[in-house]
């Protein structure tokens, strides 16, 4: 699965991701041009869009996304998690709360990827 992170930052998070043999992290991005730039380049399967990062305006960055050939899938997180669902559940993929658990998030990632090894039945 190739994941973009937009994410001001992404080091921890991009060392976890990687210990995963079926994730690639194809690129990083910490403001929205830039992350057009990456994906248009980079052709992910998955956006992981971190929503609390200054210069991310999730909105206009996903309506960008969105307006590609081939948009990714969005998975976007957030400390403020209910905040985002009232905005842009409709959006993305999912929206996963900072709160929760790695494997939650590594779980949502292969849903988005259609790679579904943690999906059971």
């Amino acid at each position: 699965m190739r994941i973009m992170l937009a994410s001001k930052d992404c080091k921890a998070l991009r060392r976890a991701l990687e210990q995963d043999p079926e994730i690639t992290v194809v690129g990083t991005a910490a403001d929205a041009h830039a992350v057009l730039a990456q994906v248009r380049l980079t052709h992910p399967d998955v956006v992981l869009l971190d929503l609390d990062a200054p210069g991310l305006r999730g909105s206009d960055l996903l309506s960008m996304l969105q307006s590609l050939p081939y948009p990714p899938k969005v998975v976007a997180f957030s400390e403020r998690r209910e905040v985002a669902r009232k905005s842009l559940a409709d959006r993305v993929f999912a929206l996963v709360s900072k709160e929760e658990p790695f494997q939650y998030l590594l779980t949502t990632l292969y849903r988005a990827s259609d790679l579904s090894p943690y999906l059971v039945g």
